[in-house]
């Protein structure tokens, strides 16, 4: 797909209202923009449905692929977008975004009280656990670049609370 601006636009086929129909998400690469939302309507077309994002659709920033989990142990999908933010000189990186299915079939920003706010670049990421506590777990990496350096990144998901952890290598 490609957005009125050109841009093209990324997909994630998923059931976001519950009906056992692939919906999409879509957001564009290499531009900070919205993720929409597109409802398949039973007949092979789909209409274009913000109104499943509560308080409007979510901003992402040069966005790798989401990892889709359970986060929050509701047995619903959430949605976290690792952003990478602009990418050139010094790469600052972005905020993450993270949005919790609710039982009513919509997608809510808990951003801010569920997930640790550290910016920075993400070239690449993964969803697992990593602790064996059963729960989804991040891991977010980041390569050398210009004057930055590598980091890699892991979230254990505390009670649907994504926590930053510096692991301990042997």
């Amino acid at each position: 797909m490609v957005n009125p601006n050109g841009n093209l636009l990324f997909t994630t086929l998923i059931d976001l209202n519950g009906d056992g129909i692939r919906d999409a998400l879509t957001y564009a690469r290499n531009v900070a923009a919205p993720v929409h939302a597109f409802i398949n309507n039973k007949t092979g077309a789909f209409v274009w449905d913000d109104t499943i994002f509560i308080g409007g659709a979510p901003i992402v920033d040069n966005p790798a692929a989401p990892l889709i989990a359970d986060f929050n142990n509701d047995n619903l999908p959430d949605f976290l977008f690792p952003n990478a933010g602009y990418d050139g000189e010094p790469y600052p990186g972005a905020a993450k975004l993270l949005l919790f299915g609710t039982a009513d079939h919509r997608l809510e920003n808990v951003t801010v009280t569920h997930l640790n706010l550290q910016t920075a670049p993400v070239y690449a990421s993964a969803v697992g656990d990593l602790d064996g506590d059963f729960r989804p777990d991040v891991f977010l990496a980041k390569g050398k670049f210009g004057t930055g350096t590598k980091q890699a990144r892991y979230w254990l998901n505390r009670s649907s609370v994504l926590e930053s952890y510096t692991p301990t290598f042997k």
